[in-house]
């Protein structure tokens, strides 16, 4: 079951995803569910002030890579997230991504919703995504009451 949500305070959005299997998960889950953490540790650590947008997403596709996923792509691992109004979270009609080559300077004060995403590859689906916040100190997760780990229902 894909699941998509988010938190809204003050019209400030907090989206976070998770995929949950009903009743089992199929072989090669763990393998998947290892790998989308994987990424998005990278991600976390990549998200710092005055990264560019495209290195966090070269981390999270090395990920992919050594992970046997060589030619995997996505448009991107992540975007800005703000205030917003429905339908959409992203605080405009535009998408600013973590997209690859992407020279956007990250700036503390900065939320980014994350995705480590694996789907339609030759590894199980799994993924993940949180709402993070730049700091100072780096990358702070604020969706972090859910966990990460693989979710049987």
């Amino acid at each position: 079951m894909f699941l998509e949500i988010a938190a809204a305070y003050r019209k400030y959005q907090a989206p976070m995803g998770r995929l949950v299997y009903v009743g089992s998960a199929p072989n090669g889950a763990e393998k998947s569910v290892q790998l989308a953490i994987d990424g998005m540790k990278a991600i976390n650590s990549s998200i710092k002030p005055g990264a560019k947008a495209g290195d966090v997403y070269a981390a999270w596709k090395e990920v992919a890579r050594k992970g046997g996923l060589e030619n995997y792509e996505r448009h991107h691992c992540g975007y800005l997230v703000s205030i917003a109004f429905p339908p959409s979270w992203t605080g405009g009609s535009m998408v600013t991504a973590l997209a690859p080559n992407s020279q956007l300077e990250l700036k503390t004060g900065m939320t980014f919703h994350t995705h480590s995403w694996f789907t339609n590859t030759d590894c199980v689906d799994y993924f993940i995504s949180n709402t993070s916040l730049l700091t100072e100190k780096g990358c702070e997760v604020l969706t972090n009451k859910t966990p990460e780990t693989l979710i049987i229902k």
